[in-house]
Formats: structure tokens, sequence, C-alpha cells
């Protein structure tokens, strides 16, 4: 492990030597491409396409997305682990990408949630949209990538959080064809999930979190807010499974 974490660090010194001889507009573009990944308005297109577009393409995206994001958020929560440049004073992350850059690093949430989206919407696609399903892995890529440029992930962080991502993405289809197959399959997903949100709620709020400060005498990651990103996504997931039941 520690092998990798030297290959991690040596692997974003690199790109942050690329990134400090680039002109500032290339940070920029990837900022603004990292920024979309957890943009607010992203929750909307789920709904567009459930009301819009196709009812199973937007039932399967809010899924993916819902449950990628509680996944990912119940193992940044029990890896706690800190983000690079805590990890090395070498890492000079670009300073525009902290402001979302404040809880754990593992693995990284925007990669997650452009792979529940778009690697989704990719997915469900693949076959009568081909072209869509090529732009939509490509962002996911260059998501992921971005926040190795940018200096606020490690590859690994990345590499999980896609591989995560991509596992969700299986998952559901199977899921929601199983529902499709009998009566009153849908209740017992819904209860089950609903029961998986309180327990992770029950989780998140009790579970030690580690206190470590740094030389000013700040809380690295301050577990209270780990906790308001845990209740956040909690919310979507029990509104995503009760609003798929009810509909």
């Amino acid at each position: 492990m520690e092998g990798w974490n030297r290959m991690d660090i040596a692997y974003l010194l690199w790109l942050q030597g690329i990134r400090e001889s680039l002109p500032p507009f290339v940070e920029q573009v990837f900022l603004a491409i990292s920024a979309i990944a957890i943009s607010k308005a992203l929750v909307v297109l789920p709904c567009l396409l459930y009301w819009c577009i196709n009812k199973r393409a937007g039932q399967y995206v809010l899924m993916s997305f819902s449950f990628g994001g509680l996944c990912n958020q119940l193992i940044k929560n029990t890896v706690c682990c800190y983000r690079p440049w805590i990890r090395d004073a070498a890492v000079h992350p670009a300073k525009d990408a902290l402001a979302e850059a404040t809880g754990y690093s593992f693995p990284s949430g925007h990669t997650q949630a452009a792979t529940n989206i778009f690697g989704a919407i990719g997915w469900f696609y693949r076959e009568k949209r081909k072209t869509l399903s090529v732009l939509c892995w490509v962002f996911v890529v260059l998501v992921a990538f971005s926040r190795n440029f940018l200096g606020v992930h490690t590859p690994q962080d990345v590499i999980v959080g896609l591989l995560e991502g991509i596992v969700v993405i299986a998952a559901v289809g199977p899921l929601l064809r199983w529902v499709d197959e009998a009566d009153g399959r849908d209740l017992k997903v819904t209860l089950v999930f609903m029961a998986i949100v309180v327990a992770f709620l029950v989780f998140a709020t009790v579970r030690p979190y580690p206190m470590d400060y740094d030389a000013a005498g700040n809380l690295l990651v301050d577990p209270e807010a780990m906790k308001i990103d845990c209740y956040k996504i909690s919310g979507l997931t029990g509104g995503a499974v009760l609003g798929w039941f009810f509909e």
C-alpha cells in the first residue's frame, strides 16, 4: 500500500508540474469540467429523462445516481482517507478547486457522480444512440482526470470512484428488470433500501471519526460536515426510492 501511495503522489506531482507550466485557461477548463459533475442542476436531468424522454431511462439514471452516492459516502466515512496535500505537503492543488474538496478523499465523489449520471445515460443508450453513449463516457473520463489534474484526488481515488459507479450501473438494470417480473417486488426493494438508509444514518452519526489537527489547530476534516454530507445523500436516496415506489 505504501508503494501505491508513493506512486500516487509522484503522479500528482508530475501533473502539477504540467499544470503550473500551462496557461491559466487550461486549469479553468478542467475546473469547469469538474464542477459539472456535482452541479445541483444535474439532479434535474433524471427528472427530465423520466417525464419528457424515456421513463425507464429516468428511473435507471436516478437510481444509479442515488445508490452510487450512498455507496460512495459510506466508503468515504468508513475509510476516512485524507486529501493528497495533507498526506504530502509537496502537493499544491488548484486553489479554485479547494472549495469542493473539504471532506475525505477516497473515493472520488465527482468521479462517482459523473459515472452514475453520464455513464448510466451512456450505458442505457449504448445501442440506440452510440454517439451519445461515447460522448457520455468521454466526459466521465475527463471528470476523473480533472480530479487528478487539479491535485485534489489521487489515481486510487478516481479509479475506485469509477469502478464503484460502474458496479452500481451494472446492478441497477437487472434490479429494475427483476422488479418488473412479479407484483410486490417494488415494495420489497423499497423496504430493503429504506432499511439500508436508516442503518447508514445511524452508522454515520454514531461512529467515531479521526480528530487530527493541523499546525494552526484546525481540524483536518470536520466530522460534523461529513455527517451532513451523509444526511444529504440519505435524503436523496430515500426520496428517490419512495418516489419510484409511489409512482
